[in-house]
C-alpha cells in the first residue's frame, strides 16, 4: 500500500552580512524570493524512501539548491519519517492523504 503524507516544511535560511576594512563594504548576498519543493505530492511504500528537495530562487533571478540548508519535518513520524537535513523521507506505516 501506498503512504500519502503531508510534509511540514520549516525553513531556516540565515543571510549574513560582512562588512569589509577601509570604510568599504561587502555586497549584501541577494535576498530569498521564494522556495519550491519537489516533489509536491507524493505516495511512498511501507519501507521506501524519496528524496525531497529545495530550490531557491533569489532576487536577482539566480537559483539555488538549498536542500541541506533547511530544516524538514514531518507532522506524522508514525507514518513518515523525514531526514531533517538531507530531505530523504522514509514510510513507516500506512497512512491517510491529505
Amino acid at each position: 500500500m501506498k503512504i500519502k503524507m503531508r510534509l511540514f516544511i520549516s525553513l531556516i535560511i540565515l543571510l549574513l552580512s560582512v562588512s569589509g576594512c577601509g570604510g568599504s563594504a561587502t555586497p549584501m548576498p541577494e535576498t530569498l524570493s521564494s522556495v519550491a519543493l519537489n516533489p509536491v505530492n507524493v505516495s511512498v511504500s511501507v519501507g521506501h524512501t524519496t528524496n525531497f528537495t529545495a530550490i531557491g530562487t533569489y532576487t536577482d533571478g539566480t537559483t539555488a539548491n538549498i536542500t541541506s540548508r533547511v530544516t524538514w519535518t514531518t507532522d506524522n513520524t508514525n507514518v513518515a519519517t523525514i531526514n531533517n537535513t538531507t530531505g530523504v523521507a522514509t514510510g513507516v506505516a500506512v497512512g491517510i492523504g491529505c
